[in-house]
C-alpha cells in the first residue's frame, strides 16, 4: 500500500528546507518561520518529491497526534530525518487526494487514540510512534484508514489492479496477485478454486479465476467487522 521514503539529498538536488504545519501543510521554512531553521548542509536530509507524504510527530492544539501532509506546493524539498516520509505504491488502490482529505479529518486521531487505550495508555502509544515508527506508525495510520475508507473511498476494480498480468498466469504470478505463498497457491489449484490449464509441465491458471477469487475475498472482508 505504502512504502517508506529514506532517499537522502546527497547530490543536493534541492536546498529548499521544509517544515510541516497543521494549517498550511508542507511549507518553506523561510516563509513559515521568517527564518531558516535547517542546517546549512542539507545533504543528510530526506529529499521529498511532489506527491509524497510526511508525518510530523510534534503535537499542537490543531494536531493532537501530529500532522500528515502531502507535498503540493513545490516540486521537491528537504526535510529533517526526524520526520517520517512515505509514498503510495504505484500499483496500490489508494486515491492520493482522498488520503490528503482523510488526514485533514480527525478520523485517524480517534483510531490512534483508541489503539493507545487498548494497549495501555496514551504514553504507551507515544512511545511506539516515537521509537518504532519504522514499523508501527504506518501500520497504526493505515489500519484505521482501511477501516474508515470502506464507505467513502473510490476503489480500483480488481480487473484494473491486475491489468498488467496476461490472461494465463503462472504460480509465482498468482502469489503476487493474491499475496499468498507458493504452497497455498498450489492448494487453491488443487481445491479447484483456480482454473488450471494443462500447458506442459509448468502449472498455469486463468487470470479470470484469480480475479473472481480476489473479488470474493474482498467482498467477504468488507462484510466482516474490523
Amino acid at each position: 500500500m505504502v512504502e517508506r521514503v529514506t532517499r537522502k539529498n546527497e547530490n543536493l538536488e534541492s536546498e529548499l528546507p521544509l517544515t510541516i504545519s497543521a494549517q498550511y501543510g508542507l511549507i518553506d521554512q523561510n516563509e513559515f518561520f521568517d527564518k531558516r531553521i535547517a542546517s546549512r548542509d542539507v545533504s543528510g536530509y530526506y529529499l521529498l518529491k511532489k506527491g509524497e507524504f510526511a508525518y510530523n510527530k510534534s503535537t499542537s492544539s490543531d494536531a493532537p497526534w501530529g500532522a500528515v501532509k502531502r507535498l503540493d506546493r513545490y516540486e521537491m524539498g528537504v526535510l529533517s530525518t526526524l520526520y517520517i516520509v512515505f509514498a503510495l505504491k504505484e500499483d496500490g488502490n489508494i486515491d492520493s487526494d482522498f488520503l490528503v482529505s482523510y488526514y485533514d479529518t480527525d478520523c485517524w486521531h480517534k483510531g490512534v487514540q483508541s489503539l493507545g487505550i487498548k494497549i495501555t495508555d496514551r504514553r504507551c502509544i507515544y512511545s511506539i510512534l516515537k521509537t518504532e515508527y519504522e514499523t508501527s506508525t504506518l501500520f497504526v495510520f493505515f489500519f484505521f484508514f482501511l477501516r474508515d475508507r470502506r464507505s467513502v473511498m473510490p476503489k480500483k476494480s480488481v480487473r484494473q489492479m491486475f491489468r498488467k498480468y496476461p490472461d494465463v498466469v503462472t504460480i509465482p504470478q498468482v502469489c503476487e496477485m493474491l499475496g499468498v505463498s507458493r504452497n497455498y497457491a498450489y492448494l487453491l489449484v488443487k481445491q479447484g478454486k483456480l482454473i488450471r490449464l494443462d500447458l506442459g509441465r509448468i502449472v498455469r491458471v486463468t487470470k479470470s479465476s484469480v480475479i473472481e477469487l480476489k473479488e470474493k475475498s474482498l467482498q467477504k472482508s468488507e462484510n466482516s467487522p474490523v
